[in-house]
């Protein structure tokens, strides 16, 4: 077989699934924007919706401080503290409850290791058609062991305080809501959908990324 058949071959697997079948090109990639003028119109609603997430996100952290500080006020009766940090620019002030954290028992370590074991080797007897949920949930149980383990090897010692969890979970998700319009310029702005859907989809985007950021 000569070079040019076999690139000529190897050209056409890339368009065939694993039965043989030519994958049709999806309808979506047939509404790409390619001319200057619609490129440009992407880049713009991206870095308005940047900028609009970036002048509200004094706001946005405002609304988790309100949140937070119901949710201390009425279960530990303790109140809001504020630490002041750079976020793309602004000095936002980042809250945290000032509750005291205490270390689990020995006993809790033991009993969570233990039944993480147990669900961890019960995964493996799953039918394969859960393959998905079976590797998310593993991936799960691992991380509950191996913080089990680490507290039995050190005991009294923790990593960080919650003053600084809080902090840098909370500045965290101010920098991941401020990608949402550049992952959504990337993956979504490039396709001709309509101005609406594109600003409706950011909108959402942000509002569940903005109240789901309250479940850390």
């Amino acid at each position: 077989m000569s070079s040019d058949n076999l690139i000529e071959r190897l050209s056409r697997l890339r368009y065939n699934n694993a039965d043989g079948k030519v994958i049709p090109l999806h309808h979506a990639f047939r509404t790409v924007y390619t001319d200057s003028g619609s490129i440009m119109a992407t880049v713009a609603l991206a870095i308005f919706f940047l900028l609009l997430i970036w002048f509200f996100l004094p706001a946005i952290v405002g609304h988790w401080a309100n949140v937070m500080g119901f949710w201390a006020e009425n279960i530990f009766n303790a109140d809001i503290l504020y630490e002041k940090k750079q976020i793309v620019g602004q000095e936002i002030k980042i809250p945290y409850p000032d509750v005291k954290v205490y270390l689990p028992s020995e006993t809790t370590v033991w009993v969570n290791l233990v039944v993480c074991v147990v669900l961890l080797l019960a995964s493996f007897f799953l039918p394969r058609k859960m393959a998905p949920v079976v590797y998310f949930v593993r991936a799960m149980l691992v991380i509950q062991t191996s913080a089990s383990i680490d507290r039995l090897i050190e005991p009294e010692y923790f990593p960080y305080t919650l003053r600084e969890y809080m902090v840098d979970s909370i500045s965290l998700c101010g920098y991941l809501i401020l990608t949402v319009p550049l992952v959504l310029g990337l993956i979504y702005y490039i396709f001709d959908f309509g101005l609406w859907r594109k600003m409706m989809l950011t909108m959402l985007i942000v509002f569940l990324g903005t109240n789901l950021a309250l479940a850390h």
